[in-house]
């Protein structure tokens, strides 16, 4: 991952293809994890999923395993799905 200054002084990020494989990994394990535990089938948020990957990603989690399970566990909390 790379680090750029943005325009107002901020810091952006800009995934390559390795970081943005990385991601797609975790969020597939994720996503595959609650189809199976779902005892109603229903549909999981992949938007939610999605937006705990690349943050818990962003901060410097790079294995896709201990990414996929901080986000499943991240993901589990109400609080954060506000």
């Amino acid at each position: 991952m790379s680090e750029r200054l943005g325009g107002s002084g901020g810091v952006s990020r800009v995934f390559n293809a390795d970081d943005i494989t990385l991601m797609r990994t975790a969020y597939a394990m994720v996503v595959a994890e609650e189809a199976d535990n779902a005892q109603d089938k229903a549909e999981t948020d992949g938007e939610i999923v999605a937006r705990a990957v690349i943050r818990l990603y962003s901060m410097g989690m790079a294995d896709a395993g201990k990414l996929s399970e901080a986000a499943r566990l991240m993901t589990s909390s109400r609080l954060f799905r506000r």
